[in-house]
């Protein structure tokens, strides 16, 4: 049995939990780190803000957003109060929907009294946003006897008071941009010494930087996850200051994406940083995460033993962030180990939506599912496999107890599974689970890594129960592809395939040659942590170095699209699962047609950025074909090369116009032995040269 390391995937930031929607709070849309608004040329000038973008204000119901810069998104919104809050402007400051939802979202000092507009009255709450730490107002401002609610990034806090202005008709919405309104609140905020200045376009591109890298890691692509998160959190220690604690959830995101591409000593030295900063952070979930991903970034060097006491801790501090009735969920009908978690219908729709509706929540739920799953995936690794079945129940049951059906979670819990199964079931059970798990991933992540690595173990496990041609199909769809992705696999996770096409070469003589040049083509997918960090390394180099405009901008609308392909992917997610077990959702044919247009895009992006930049395009794990190397080599040359797994490998020789293979017996372990031995009877230590190891 292979044994393969399981994938480290983790959310960066906890998405939107799909389908979700608040009533005891506002909705996120009432709020500017809540969902995003649609943004439109026209509305109401209201002049500049603090750092000197022009805003403009778009009406909403009886409320306003307002957009300032590049911004897509809200800098400011401004409410009247929503139905259940109190009477009193400084009751709504304290309590109420209002309230709790800023609350969930930032992280608010005492509210101080102060006027707006001249001399209205109005309480002023300076509050810091829980995820980045940028600096955010909140404000409770009554005029002519009518109370407004506003929040929204610190240089908004003057156009945040004329939209307030034009929407009490206290302003004319023909004079707001250029009527004088500072008020004592402004006056109070310029006080706050500590303030630095920051604009909207700033916190929207390190909005943007961030959901890129999650996009990112949620397709295992590690360096590109890495790159921007580099690039996120130096905007952030330049608006923030290095030293700022709210910068750990960006530091522990990228030590863990430097830890996944095994640089761990890097990685060490990023955690350390992030232990000096956790404590006095605002959001208390910064310390779970750091215990978290320390416990991912042990299991990463196969420190099990430390791992496992790390991931117990974080389960038990997320497990006090959430409410009983979502951490106690369960659902209503009991399911086996293999199961999904992706049932249908509605009688698993437990009332927990409310709770679910803060970001904090969400953020414990889907920390503590994760933890649950990386505890059995461990357990697995560790032959502990009672517990690691048990680890895997904690988690399908809070996935299937709470009504959560997102394909990327179903996914990884259905791989998760497979590899339980495997040692418990055997290999025709877990075939039968990952197939599960290869439709899933996709449905939420298609012709992704995940894909193609979910299909290698599940042709490994074909192989292994003997499903031979069936199990030669997948291995041809995986090295498809890895190689249409132009990446590598780890070499244990091909060789079940190299071995299944060298027995297909051999129980087929007549087709002989065509397994034998598949069988060294996809020998050359299989990349080790050295040639991974070479090239994850040289890519970041080059775009970080890209001072050619038409290269810059080249890379730019590569991430563009392929974010944008992320976001409709989510849209998609949000779709429920018609059938149990991990059968595709059913999605609309509009949002189908959006996908497949953008899929086309990110294929003519991938072009331009190659044309614009050859260089950039070396740096991928490309396939040199057979064909091409016999047709290079000269009348009576040979090309040889070899393969290496921890248990076997292959050695092939091109020649003549045919390729042949032969199995290494041993792998990795014995070849090092005699690759030392070699060095030992060549290299001179004594001053008088060694006898030469013959054998």
């Amino acid at each position: 049995m292979l044994r393969t390391r399981p994938s480290l995937v983790v959310a960066l930031l906890a998405p939107l939990l799909a389908g979700l929607a608040a009533c005891a709070t506002p909705p996120d849309s009432a709020y500017v780190s809540g969902g995003q608004s649609s943004r439109s040329d026209e509305g109401i000038a209201l002049g500049k803000n603090a750092t000197g973008e022009d805003c403009t204000q778009q009406s909403l119901g009886e409320g306003a957003d307002v957009y300032c810069g590049t911004w897509l998104q809200p800098s400011a919104r401004v409410r009247p109060p929503p139905p259940g809050s109190p009477a009193s402007a400084q009751e709504m400051a304290a309590n109420g929907p209002w309230r709790i939802g800023l609350d969930q979202r930032y992280a608010c000092q005492p509210a101080t009294p102060t006027t707006v507009l001249g001399n209205e009255p109005a309480l002023l709450l300076q509050c810091t946003r829980r995820v980045g730490g940028w600096a955010h107002l909140a404000l409770v401002a009554t005029v002519g006897g009518r109370v407004w609610l506003a929040d929204g990034v610190q240089p908004a806090l003057p156009v945040m008071e004329r939209a307030i202005g034009v929407l009490s008709g206290r302003l004319p919405a023909t004079a707001a941009a250029t009527e004088a309104q500072g008020g004592a609140a402004q006056r109070l905020l310029a006080e706050r010494s500590a303030a630095r200045a920051f604009s909207s376009g700033d916190v929207g591109e390190y909005d943007r930087l961030v959901r890129v890298a999650d996009d990112a890691n949620r397709t295992e692509d590690f360096s590109g996850a890495e790159k921007n998160l580099r690039a996120a959190l130096a905007l952030q220690q330049k608006a923030l200051g290095a030293d700022n604690p709210n910068t750990v959830i960006t530091l522990i995101s990228l030590a863990l994406q430097v830890s996944n591409q095994r640089r761990h000593a890097e990685a060490d030295s990023i955690f350390a940083r992030a232990d000096q900063l956790a404590g006095t952070a605002d959001d208390p979930l910064q310390l779970v995460r750091l215990v978290h991903y320390r416990a991912l970034h042990a299991a990463n060097q196969d420190r099990d033993a430390e791992a496992l006491p790390l991931l117990a801790r974080a389960g038990r501090g997320y497990s006090d962030q959430l409410p009983d009735e979502v951490r106690n969920a369960r659902p209503r009908a009991a399911a086996r180990v293999g199961s999904t978690g992706a049932g249908s219908g509605m009688a698993e729709l437990l009332p927990n939506r409310e709770m679910l509706s803060a970001p904090s929540t969400r953020t414990a739920l889907l920390g503590l599912i994760e933890v649950h799953r990386r505890e059995a995936s461990l357990l697995r690794r560790m032959g502990r496999f009672n517990e690691s079945a048990a680890a895997l129940r904690l988690a399908n049951d809070l996935v299937s107890g709470n009504g959560l059906r997102q394909p990327v979670i179903t996914a990884r819990l259905a791989r998760t599974s497979a590899g339980i199964i495997a040692k418990t079931e055997g290999a025709d059970a877990a075939a039968d689970e990952y197939a599960r798990a290869v439709a899933v991933f996709a449905q939420a992540l298609p012709d992704s890594r995940p894909v193609a690595e979910t299909l290698l173990l599940r042709a490994g496990q074909m192989a292994r129960a003997g499903q031979t041609a069936d199990a030669d199909d997948v291995c041809l769809r995986a090295v498809k592809l890895l190689r249409q992705l132009r990446i590598g696999a780890d070499p244990q996770l091909l060789a079940p395939c190299l071995d299944a096409f060298a027995a297909a070469a051999q129980a087929r003589p007549g087709e002989a040659q065509k397994w034998l040049v598949e069988m060294f083509e996809a020998a050359q997918l299989a990349q080790g942590g050295v040639t991974s960090q070479q090239i994850a390394q040289a890519t970041a180099r080059l775009s970080e170095n890209a001072r050619d405009p038409k290269v810059a901008e080249a890379i730019r609308a590569r991430e563009d699209i392929r974010a944008r392909l992320a976001d409709l992917y989510r849209e998609r997610d949000q779709y429920e699962p018609t059938t149990r077990g991990g059968n595709a959702p059913t999605t609309s044919p509009e949002l189908d047609a959006r996908i497949s247009k953008a899929q086309e895009e990110a294929a003519e992006a991938d072009s331009a950025l190659q044309a614009a930049s050859p260089n950039y395009g070396q740096l991928v794990q490309q396939v040199a074909p057979a064909a091409d190397v016999l047709a290079a080599l000269a009348p009576g040359e040979a090309f040889v090369s070899i393969t290496l797994s921890d248990t076997g490998g292959w050695a092939f020789a091109l020649r003549d116009g045919k390729v042949q293979a032969a199995p290494v017996p041993g792998g990795l372990p014995e070849i090092g032995k005699l690759v030392r031995r070699v060095r030992g009877s060549i290299e001179n230590t004594t001053g008088v040269p060694p006898p030469f190891d013959i054998e």
